[in-house]
């Protein structure tokens, strides 16, 4: 079996997506591995306590560590020449995309596979897919949040899923699944995405996988509703994920919503005064003091990931 890919795996140092502290890449050429880490300092160096309680990592150990800049000469190339292979690629990718935009670089190409979409199809009837949950029913090790061991249980994952599956190429994979690459390109990007679409389904009916909820969670107990196209995922697909943290998926925006999720282009569009008609309605209300957040795409899958 013919199989080159590099999967990676970021750690950052506060909620901002251009806060890199940490990398591990596993390199697979045809059944050789080669596993590298590397302590980034982000700039500015502002570490969030709740992020060094999730990774373990300070503002003392990275202080004279390489900038991003620096580790992307390292791996451009590399990233640049297999498809690259993250879990929740939506948030690795992201941290490439507004890094390098932090730094002026100009988007290289890209192509890549989020192994959570892909274990998703895959593996059906999980509690959820976060990276933990799903190395525990493979039987991979893991120590979650380092980003080696979490770049290598994504590897692990595609691997494990390519034999189960008795798929002799990456392509023969995706084609079972219905999975299509994302792209980061020099204009842009595109997602990773499900072919499925959820026409018919009533959000409000959806039921969780389990009763056994994380009552910390930021959706646990709350109201959320949806508006905009989500990148890679169905509105269905996401509001199942909100069901199974406790949350509770509206159809409209009213005086029970505690969350409006803004599909990433439609969040971008916020700059240029252009709004849905559930945004003007969220902000109207928040302006008279209802108590309603509006979160990014990009924030909402960060907040799932927790």
């Amino acid at each position: 079996m013919s199989l080159n890919f590099i999967s990676i795996d970021f750690e950052t140092a506060n909620y901002r997506r251009n806060s890199a502290c940490s990398l591990g890449v596993v390199i697979y050429d045809n059944g050789n591995v080669e596993k590298k880490e590397w302590l980034i300092k982000p700039e500015p160096c502002e570490f969030d306590p709740f992020n060094i309680m999730i990774h373990g990592i300070t503002e003392d150990m990275v202080i004279n560590s390489p900038t991003f800049e620096i580790v992307w000469n390292e791996i451009k190339d590399l990233i640049e020449s297999s498809i690259v292979v993250a879990h929740n690629a939506s948030f690795d990718l992201s941290v490439i995309r507004y890094t390098l935009e932090q730094y002026k670089i100009d988007y290289p190409e890209i192509d890549y596979l989020c192994t959570m979409k892909l274990a998703q199809k895959a593996m059906p009837g999980l509690i959820n897919y976060k990276l933990n949950t799903v190395s525990s029913k493979m039987g991979i090790k893991l120590k979650h949040h380092n980003a080696l061991q979490d770049a290598n249980a994504s590897a692990e994952i595609l691997l494990n899923l390519m034999k189960q599956n008795r798929s002799d190429s990456l392509d023969d994979l995706l084609d079972k699944f219905e999975i299509s690459l994302g792209k980061i390109h020099k204009s842009g990007y595109y997602p990773c995405s499900i072919a499925k679409k959820s026409i018919g389904i009533d959000l409000t009916q959806l039921k969780p996988f389990s009763y056994e909820f994380d009552d910390n969670n930021i959706f646990f107990n709350k109201n959320i509703v949806f508006t905009g196209a989500l990148q890679g995922y169905t509105r269905a697909e996401a509001a199942q994920l909100v069901v199974d943290k406790g949350g509770v998926v509206l159809n409209g925006v009213n005086q029970k919503t505690d969350y409006l999720i803004v599909g990433e282009q439609d969040y971008l569009r916020l700059t240029d005064g252009k709004t849905s008609s559930k945004m003007k309605k969220a902000v109207e209300m928040s302006e008279k003091g209802h108590q309603i957040q509006l979160i990014s795409e990009i924030d909402f899958w960060e907040y799932l990931r927790s």
